[in-house]
């Protein structure tokens, strides 16, 4: 198993990054070049969901990366703790098929996404190979990610720094 991250925050190089906010909304779109068949258990860590921040949408988007007829690769899109606790490597997609099958963007449908509370830390959105490709092809996965300054957190800091 390999943990990779983005080059901005300290990893590895081949993922790009667009970010953009407006009116509270914050929206990063990360995507990593794969070149070589990632191993199952292998954990790309995409980008960062900010401390105080909830999920308002994720998408996956990927090239189609299985060439076989009948494809293996599925992945899971979950949330690690800055710290490397894994919070939960599923809230998102749950062995997702798309980079197998065909490519494209799928939004997430589980309802979990919008349970996951806002902390005061920094957490890592990640993408964990569940079946690597039965005959590998090139190319980018990753997230679009957008996020909401979470009120309820924020009334509370501005209540103790009172």
């Amino acid at each position: 198993m390999a943990t990779l991250r983005h080059p901005l925050f300290g990893g590895n190089s081949g993922y790009s990054l667009n970010e953009c906010a407006a009116g509270g909304l914050r929206c990063v779109q990360s995507m990593i070049s794969l070149a070589a068949n990632p191993t199952a258990t292998d954990v790309y860590r995409i980008c960062k969901l900010p401390a105080g921040h909830r999920v308002v949408d994720v998408a996956l988007i990927s090239d189609d990366m299985d060439a076989n007829g009948s494809p293996t690769f599925t992945v899971d899109v979950g949330i690690e703790d800055e710290i490397g606790a894994t919070t939960d490597d599923d809230i998102f997609f749950v062995l997702s098929t798309l980079p197998g099958v065909a490519g494209g963007i799928s939004k997430c449908a589980l309802k979990a996404m919008t349970d996951l509370a806002a902390v005061d830390n920094d957490r890592w959105v990640t993408i964990t190979i569940g079946v690597a490709a039965a005959t590998f092809a090139a190319g980018e996965i990753g997230v679009c990610l957008t996020t909401r300054p979470d009120q309820t957190l924020e009334a509370a800091v501005a209540a103790e720094a009172v």
